[in-house]
């Protein structure tokens, strides 16, 4: 239900995301609802060494547009891209350097990135 209820959807891309079942399911499903228009995708680049998915994850990302965060310091460049991005679809969606909505994702443990700020 949640994928149904979204305007979009963040795929992180790894290595480890292409390789599990429930993501590709569930990535393929959020495609299938963003050809109809239904949603919007978007992809974050989580590994310098993984930037060019092959097979299902590949022929998803295509030529499209992705933002890059594999370090903590790109964190803070990422999250405001997306906001962009995000939050044209999003009425009363809270402008540039006000707090951002809680985000909701799945993502396999082996690919989820952890970030600590000092």
């Amino acid at each position: 239900a949640a994928v149904e209820n979204s305007s979009d959807v963040i795929i992180f891309v790894s290595q480890a995301y292409k390789e599990s079942a429930n993501c590709q399911a569930e990535a393929r499903y959020a495609n299938k609802l963003c050809k109809q228009k239904k949603l919007k995708l978007h992809f974050v680049m989580v590994d310098q060494n993984y930037l060019e998915p092959e097979g299902w994850l590949g022929l998803m990302l295509g030529d499209a547009l992705w933002v890059q965060c594999w370090s903590p310091n790109q964190v803070n460049d990422a999250a405001q891209q997306l906001s962009k991005v995000v939050n044209k679809a999003i009425p009363g969606a809270p402008k540039p350097g006000q707090p951002a909505p809680s985000v909701a994702h799945s993502t396999p443990a082996a690919s989820a990135p952890t970030f600590s700020q000092a």
